[in-house]
């Protein structure tokens, strides 16, 4: 794999709109931010991306 790929990494992140009201969550960063998910919306991702993985990498194990 190259090393050139583009990559995200999450932390906790609130999100603030422009009254200043917060909304905790996760965020996801490449160059920039590139996302803000609720911690509801990141856990049915997490479970999305896990399912995938289960679906197209048959040499990956479930724990």
């Amino acid at each position: 794999m190259s090393d050139n790929r583009p990559h995200i990494r999450a932390r906790k992140y609130a999100w603030k709109d422009k009254a200043g009201n917060e909304t905790p969550g996760i965020s996801l960063w490449g160059r920039n931010l590139a996302a803000h998910l609720t911690y509801d919306e990141a856990r049915r991702l997490a479970d999305k991306l896990h399912d995938l993985v289960d679906a197209n990498n048959p040499t990956t194990e479930s724990e």
